[in-house]
């Protein structure tokens, strides 16, 4: 898929191995409800794989709805990363997930 076919906000590249992968706010669901992230990878910047969920809320999770800005971070091993969430009853807050690779399945680091 070529980079003007990838419908996000907010968009994030992380280097890594080789490689880049592109994270970002779903551009269909950045203002109601939502259900996670998808990671995109390339080689060039401008043809990619993907879309990968890399994140799904589930039923327990305590936001659905403006999943935005994901930024993800390597440390120590761990890929983390960095967004925004918000509920119909709860103002917006930043949880942070974690995953042991930059595009496999993002869980969150702690409860919210």
């Amino acid at each position: 898929m070529h980079i003007s076919e990838i419908h996000v906000r907010d968009p994030f590249i992380l280097p890594y191995d080789g490689k880049y992968y592109l994270y970002g706010t779903r551009g269909e669901t950045c203002w109601g409800l939502a259900k996670g992230f998808d990671c995109y990878i390339s080689e060039d910047l401008e043809n990619f794989d993907g879309p990968f969920e890399i994140f799904d809320a589930g039923e327990d999770f305590w936001a659905d709805r403006h999943f935005w800005a994901p930024e993800v971070h390597l440390y120590n091993g761990k890929f983390y990363m960095f967004a925004s969430f918000k509920s119909e009853d709860k103002c917006r807050g930043t949880q942070i997930l974690v995953c042991d690779t930059p595009n496999g399945t993002f869980k969150p680091l702690t409860d919210s």
